[in-house]
């Protein structure tokens, strides 16, 4: 009895471990927390938009319309909480050195520390992750879907 007790201990401790090390995982670990600003759009939300044939290009100039009927989630959370937002990249971290995810660009000045990785699997970026340390705080999102690489290099490459 005892081993069956220690095995579903570990079996718990593992799997609540792993599932903070995906960008789902991070957002409902943080999502509920003080001082934490939280936002989830849903796939129905994606599904909706990318009906309603709306212009989005507004967002750095990509068109963006094109691949909405393939995503499956935004995740974001803001934090002006140092303690969080140390926690929050502390995790991102943990995912970047699991292999799961490659970093993309980085960027660093006196004041901000950007990185963006992406979960990629063949030719499918299944997750990009946005991760901001400044000092006004810690700005993370994460853009989930099932996004074809032909489909983000045709709108990265059009004007």
């Amino acid at each position: 009895m005892k081993k069956i007790v220690s095995f579903i201990v570990v079996f718990f401790a593992l799997y609540v471990s792993a599932s903070a090390q995906t960008s789902r995982g991070i957002y409902q670990k943080f999502s509920q927390g003080k001082g934490v600003e939280a936002v989830y759009v849903s796939p129905a939300t994606f599904k909706l938009m990318s009906g309603l044939n709306m212009d989005l290009d507004d967002m750095a100039g990509l068109r963006l319309g094109d691949i909405t009927a393939d995503l499956t989630g935004l995740y974001i959370l803001d934090t002006e909480s140092k303690e969080v937002g140390r926690k929050i990249a502390e995790e991102v971290r943990k995912m970047v050195d699991a292999g799961k995810y490659e970093l993309l660009v980085s960027t660093k000045d006196d004041t901000d520390d950007t990185s963006i990785y992406a979960h990629i699997d063949g030719d499918t970026v299944s997750d990009f992750v946005l991760l901001d340390i400044s000092p006004d705080g810690v700005h993370w999102i994460s853009i989930e879907g099932r996004i074809p690489m032909e489909a983000i290099q045709k709108m990265m490459a059009q004007e």
